[in-house]
Order: C-alpha cells, then structure tokens, then sequence
C-alpha cells in the first residue's frame, strides 16, 4: 500500500471526469465531486452540482469520500464540510500537494499545504 503521488490523483480525477456517468453536468467535465463523494454526512447546499446538493445522489465512482474535515494542532475544522487529502509529493520542503472535496463546489480541488495539517490519507494498494 503507498499515499497515491500527485499525479496518480490526476490520474483518478483525469478518468472521472472522462467518464460521462460521473458528470453530474454533462456541460462541464470538472463536475465530478458528487460522483467521489459518500452519499451521508455533508453540510446542505443549494449550490447545483454540489457535494451537499441533494447528498443521496452522491458516489457513483464508489470513492465514498467523508467530510472528515482537518485538524491543525489538537483543534479540528471542517467536519461536515470538507473532506481534505494529502498526496506523497512534497511542494517544498515545509508544503505538500493534495486534493479536496468542500460542500458546495461541484469539483475537486487540488491545493499545496503546511504538512503541520492533519488531512486524510487514502491509500492504493501496490
């Protein structure tokens, strides 16, 4: 098992958005949080498209991403909100690169941060 690298998470969200049943806007092929995301637990959005827009019709892929949200210190943010993960490929030598799902954004985003952050992990099996 390894953290997948920043590119097999392009990898993943490359196929996804490629794969028109897991577009939840045929329109637009960055629509794909819905499709990586569980079907419980998010806060509500009326955002079309979004994570927390109509949640039961969540998870297509099988992903099954929880809005577990961060911790920094011994203080938690996010839950219900976000699910943040990190990748194995460091930014620099304070920073690594990751991916998020947040409750009202129909996609994925990817973003660096302080690897002082306690994201989630989600392993690939070698």
């Amino acid at each position: 098992w390894h953290v997948p690298s920043d590119a097999e998470w392009t990898q993943l969200t490359d196929y996804v958005s490629s794969q028109s049943q897991y577009l939840c806007d045929a329109s637009d092929n960055t629509s794909i949080a819905k499709a990586l995301a569980a079907p419980a637990w998010w806060s509500s959005s009326s955002t079309d498209c979004a994570v927390g827009s109509n949640p039961g019709g969540n998870n297509a892929s099988g992903f099954g991403a929880v809005p577990a949200g961060y911790c920094y210190g011994s203080s938690f943010f996010d839950a219900g909100y976000g699910a943040y993960f990190w990748s194995s490929t460091e930014y620099d030598g304070y920073l690594a690169w990751g991916r998020y799902l947040y409750y009202d954004l129909a996609g994925v985003g990817r973003y660096y941060s302080n690897k002082l952050f306690g994201f989630s992990v989600r392993c690939l099996r070698d």
